[in-house]
């Protein structure tokens, strides 16, 4: 429900202020994507991208680019993307998602959904 959706954004920005002042970027990073899903949601794509943006800068620089929570930010990132009917964009996040999956070894089924979400493209 609408207001379901916007209670949950309310609280993942009031879970990310206490964050803020604790200075974890990782927790904030965790506490942002939750925040980035609830947007996605409630179909706010825009604020959702800029959140999920300000994780992956977070999760980049302290995991480094080849880590599984990056890839997922990616994938989430693709799509949006692919809502907006932004394919090509969404078709190199999905490849990115999808390379560094392979680069860390991820199980074949998670790399099958991405492959999956790939064909869905086409």
């Amino acid at each position: 429900s609408g207001a379901g959706v916007e209670s949950a954004i309310l609280a993942a920005m009031e879970e990310e202020k206490k964050m803020l002042e604790s200075g974890n970027e990782l927790e904030i990073a965790d506490v942002r994507h939750t925040l980035a899903h609830a947007l996605m949601r409630a179909d706010r794509l825009q604020e959702a991208l800029d959140t999920l943006e300000l994780v992956l800068a977070g999760r980049r620089n302290v995991l480094g680019e080849d880590d599984e929570l990056v890839a997922g930010v990616y994938n989430d990132m693709a799509i949006i993307h692919v809502m907006r009917s932004d394919f090509a964009v969404g078709l190199k996040l999905y490849q990115r998602c999808l390379k560094i999956k392979q680069v860390i070894g991820a199980d074949k089924l998670s790399r099958a959904g991405v492959i999956s979400d790939i064909a869905d493209l086409y």
